[in-house]
């Protein structure tokens, strides 16, 4: 399975350059939340995009194993299937969350005036935190693909 090791890893360091790239627009002041908000939904939807595709090629790869690979697969499928909306709304909140956080640096920007810097370090810690959470189903594919037991 080096080929969908070499997927996996080629994905995730896709998506962390993007996260580190940081938001494609400059802020109109420092107190512009916008770009870091469309920075942010822009990452969670690259992010959705690419690690549902990766799983989708890890599952196919499963299913060409064995059959209890096979099912393994399906089981993961529908899994997917069943958490993906509660995980969608749940993730959602985090421009939210970010957003109240930018607010709360800016408020005491006065005690800290780095507060940009530290936001922006922040900002890319939670969305590689959600990275790492979203990779976690496809780590499990590609761990079953490298397990060498009788199936």
């Amino acid at each position: 399975p080096c080929a969908e090791e070499a997927d996996f890893r080629r994905v995730r360091t896709a998506l962390e350059a993007a996260i580190d790239a940081g938001p494609r627009e400059p802020a109109s002041s420092p107190t512009d939340f916008g770009p870091h908000r469309r920075h942010c939904i822009a990452q969670q939807q690259a992010m959705q995009d690419a690690v549902g595709a990766l799983r989708q090629r890890l599952r196919e790869a499963l299913s060409r194993h064995s059959p209890t690979r096979a099912r393994l697969a399906a089981i993961d499928a529908a899994m997917d299937r069943t958490l993906a909306a509660h995980e969608r709304s749940l993730l959602g909140l985090v421009p939210l969350r970010l957003q109240t956080h930018f607010e709360q640096l800016r408020r005491n920007a006065i005690d800290d005036p780095s507060w940009p810097e530290t936001f922006r370090y922040d900002r890319d810690r939670v969305l590689r935190a959600e990275l790492a959470h979203r990779l976690l189903p496809a780590q499990g594919l590609l761990d079953a693909l490298q397990t060498h037991t009788p199936t």
